[in-house]
């Protein structure tokens, strides 16, 4: 019973610790993903240009490609592989370089939109209020909440999402509509003078997917804090049961 309850933690660990992508593998040409996302960023005009970045991506699965489109500032990406369609948005700007910025992610498993936004003065439970009331005039009244996201146990019986640093002091809600087999989550966080939201919306049956891709970008922003959170689940992986 120890040797598979410490497979299960390792399992966990891999997934979540480990490499992690935000669209299933599909192999592809790493020119012809790089010429889309530049496109996008293109297309959204200078500010964006001044405020985005592009490369090819660290996350190596199979023969995936995935490219990350950087916030320059506020110091995360949104990783879009090949069946992404990329749309950038900026909303506001000061001095060509954007102060609220999108980046939205479509496929034909869901929709993921990251935000990186300055609003002096607001806390990120404000930033939750508003998103949760924006989700609901979008979605309709057919939408039902769920127990907090960061609330969720990574796998049965163990750990909760919130019990890992690198979520410490972000937020988040998710919502659920039946009738479409749909759900939506919304986090926010803060670095700096920059909120960061991720909105994700995606099939019934992959009801964690927003909690893995919040991971990813506060990977990147707290890499000292992953690499705690890191150590913590190797030493529980090792740690006798009794």
């Amino acid at each position: 019973m120890k040797k598979t309850s410490n497979k299960i933690i390792l399992l966990f660990v891999i997934v979540l610790l480990g490499v992690f992508s935000n669209t299933p593998v599909f192999a592809g040409n790493k020119g012809e993903l790089l010429k889309r996302a530049k496109e996008a960023i293109e297309i959204a005009g200078e500010t964006a240009k001044n405020s985005l970045d592009v490369k090819i991506s660290d996350v190596t699965m199979g023969d995936g490609v995935f490219v990350d489109i950087l916030f320059k500032e506020a110091g995360f990406a949104c990783t879009a592989g090949l069946d992404d369609k990329i749309e950038i948005k900026v909303y506001e700007e000061e001095n060509g370089k954007a102060t609220d910025i999108a980046c939205n992610l479509i496929s034909s498993f869901g929709t993921s939109t990251y935000y990186a936004y300055k609003r002096p003065g607001s806390s990120i439970q404000a930033e939750l209020d508003m998103a949760v009331m924006s989700i609901k005039m979008m979605r309709g009244d057919n939408l039902v909440e769920m127990p907090p996201p960061l609330e969720m146990e990574t796998i049965p019986n163990r750990a909760k999402f919130s019990d890992f640093k690198i979520f410490e002091g972000t937020l988040a809600k998710a919502f659920v509509n039946n009738q479409e087999d749909y759900i939506t989550s919304v986090f926010i966080g803060q670095k700096d003078d920059w909120f960061i939201k991720l909105r994700d919306t995606s099939n019934l049956a992959m009801p964690k997917r927003g909690i893995y891709y919040w991971f990813v970008i506060w990977k990147m922003v707290r890499p000292d804090v992953y690499e705690k959170d890191k150590e913590r689940m190797r030493q529980s992986v090792q740690k006798p049961t009794n």
